[in-house]
């Protein structure tokens, strides 16, 4: 498929779960300035366990964080917050962070790519970023309860995630910005790349067995709306890729194992991705690297089904893990068609 001149390209890191790691975070923010990164971060900044008896030391400690990612300067980060992240607080230090792009609910943000091929204009190569931080609620566990009532901890009922997280997407949607839309949250959908090995109160579940946390809310809203990209963290023990064909199957999953440092690709079915126009080539150069190429005509404004990628870019203050992003966008008119192409390139990271 011929696609024409128009191009962007964009360079970026998704991290999650720093939890008072200022190490690694600091690594990161450093390597990211380095190779011209843009940092999307999917919160968890603190830990419950950094509480006790320093609660009046929340904004301080989030601060430390924060302030780091402030570093890379304007347009280069784009955060929500994690279910550890009292929001009220999170509200307060944002204010003074000023080069953050915070995303939640209605705060939306523009990602402005590394370079096009028209250096005098990006404004149309943006991407849209909206967002919805903190975890849902999942019950009445000790350790949910607890957090909530002396810390502030960010837990939100479905209803809440569903309307907010819907209302976001079909506002993209109806203003043809769906497919350049990415969709930044902590949790994970239910049952995409959300297998904990832990219980709701954080206790280690018998050996090989494991359960699905993730957002039953962001699924029904997913299950209904095709963003470009859908990244969080939240479940330390799945990171990995999935992509998704069309609404409501199935994603298929390439899980990341840190230990060994390789994707698991035996849930990928490449003639069905094939078939949905999509060429996955894994891996590029080792095995915690991979592209996937497809090119999409676009026929009417909403008529046409696209493929969603999700990414669980695990724990950067745990395990050191994160994702890096390569994204080159093609697009434009063709004989009266609208038609692009996308290159997607990402690369798993352990920092041990």
């Amino acid at each position: 498929m011929a696609i024409p001149s128009s191009h962007a390209s964009y360079r970026l890191s998704f991290i999650s779960d720093i939890h008072q790691n200022a190490y690694r975070l600091g690594r990161e923010v450093a390597r990211a300035k380095e190779e011209g990164r843009k940092i999307l971060c999917s919160g968890d900044y603190l830990s419950s366990i950094c509480f006790r008896g320093r609660k009046n030391k929340i904004r301080s400690l989030l601060d430390e964080s924060l302030s780091t990612l402030d570093t890379l300067g304007p347009g280069n980060v784009v955060a929500t917050y994690g279910n550890h992240d009292p929001e009220k607080h999170v509200n307060y230090v944002m204010k003074t962070e000023c080069n953050i792009a915070y995303v939640h609910g209605k705060r939306m943000a523009r990602l402005k790519p590394s370079t096009t091929a028209d250096a005098e204009d990006r404004s149309h190569h943006e991407l849209s970023v909206v967002g919805f931080g903190g975890s849902e609620r999942r019950g009445k566990s000790a350790t949910e309860l607890f957090s909530r009532a002396f810390f502030g901890s960010s837990v939100y009922s479905y209803n809440d995630i569903y309307a907010s997280v819907k209302e976001s997407l079909d506002g993209m949607r109806r203003n043809d910005a769906l497919y350049d839309t990415i969709l930044l949250a902590h949790q994970s959908p239910y049952g995409i790349l959300d297998r904990s090995l832990f219980s709701d109160n954080w206790r280690k579940l018998p050996e090989g067995e494991s359960r699905k946390a993730g957002s039953k809310a962001l699924r029904d809203v997913l299950d209904e709306y095709s963003p470009f990209l859908v990244a969080a963290g939240h479940i330390h023990e799945d990171p990995g890729i999935a992509v998704r064909t069309s609404l409501g199957e199935q994603p298929m999953e390439a899980k990341y194992d840190a230990k060994s440092g390789t994707l698991d690709l035996s849930k990928i079915d490449r003639e069905r991705l094939r078939d949905g126009g999509i060429s996955v080539v894994m891996p590029v150069s080792n095995a915690s690297e991979g592209e996937i190429i497809f090119g999409i005509e676009k026929k009417e404004k909403t008529g046409i089904r696209l493929p969603t990628f999700y990414l669980n870019s695990g724990s950067l203050g745990y395990e050191g893990v994160h994702c890096d992003v390569d994204l080159d966008v093609s697009g434009g008119v063709e004989d009266g068609k609208s038609r692009f192409e996308r290159v997607l390139k990402f690369r798993f990271i352990h920092n041990k």
